[in-house]
């Protein structure tokens, strides 16, 4: 009885399968298929960030932002950006310069 293209085709596909399988069973001990893989938890309970203190409900990067933020219990953590000045002060900005936030054409290391 002779076989036609398509059951040959299959012979062939079923072939191919057995023989990875194989192969990354003895090579690799699992077969490294996208379903088998597990995903790592995240680490962390961390799961809501306030950028600059939550920019939408106050001036950001201030005192005010970051206590209306966390009396709103929305949030996990804050995040803020610090630089140091010419004169070795830290201070809390995001931007290298006083422009956009004050209107100052200068920048926050001079």
């Amino acid at each position: 009885m002779a076989l036609t293209d398509w059951q040959i085709a299959l012979i062939v596909v079923g072939a191919v399968i057995v023989v990875y399988s194989l192969l990354s069973a003895v090579l690799l001990r699992a077969p490294p298929l996208p379903w088998t893989r597990r995903k790592r938890p995240w680490p962390h309970d961390t799961r809501r960030i306030a950028h600059r203190g939550g920019s939408m409900i106050g001036p950001e990067n201030t005192l005010l932002t970051f206590r209306r933020a966390l009396a709103t219990g929305a949030v996990d953590m804050l995040e803020l950006d610090v630089c140091l000045t010419a004169d070795g002060v830290v201070v809390v900005a995001h931007d290298e310069s006083l422009d956009r936030n004050c209107g100052v054409p200068r920048g926050i290391p001079e």
